[in-house]
């Protein structure tokens, strides 16, 4: 395959609560892909710890997402510049640091009651 066409990339992302219409869903641009299963893990517990102080900024737009089938945390470079704040593994810190080049948004069409499947699609060089 010709690495300078671009393709479209689908991605079904599965909204946890109810999101209103204009929202800002997810940043996809300069995000961060972690894939290790420990990252993943030690990921998922900085955030939550980190959302649950009432004095710290929260974690807003980091998703969960499927990569060819294998499950990957997408961090935005909002997201990743408070986990870098906090106490994390190096290997954690490094991979945080890593992002694509591309920028994009998500935004709600339309109101998205709770555990609905979104449908995200983009073009891809």
């Amino acid at each position: 395959m010709d690495a300078t066409k671009p393709r479209v990339v689908s991605q079904i992302l599965r909204s946890t609560r109810k999101i209103w219409k204009n929202e800002l869903i997810a940043i996809f641009g300069l995000t961060a892909a972690i894939r290790n299963k420990n990252e993943k893990e030690e990921q998922r517990k900085a955030q939550e710890e980190r959302n649950s102080d009432l004095y710290r900024t929260s974690i807003q737009y980091t998703v969960l997402g499927n990569n060819h089938g294998k499950e990957v945390n997408l961090v935005p470079p909002q997201d990743a510049a408070l986990l870098l704040e906090d106490r994390i593994s190096p290997s954690l810190r490094k991979q945080l640091k890593r992002h694509n080049a591309m920028e994009g948004v998500l935004r709600a069409r339309q109101d998205i009651e709770q555990d609905t499947e979104i449908l995200t699609r983009y073009w891809h060089t």
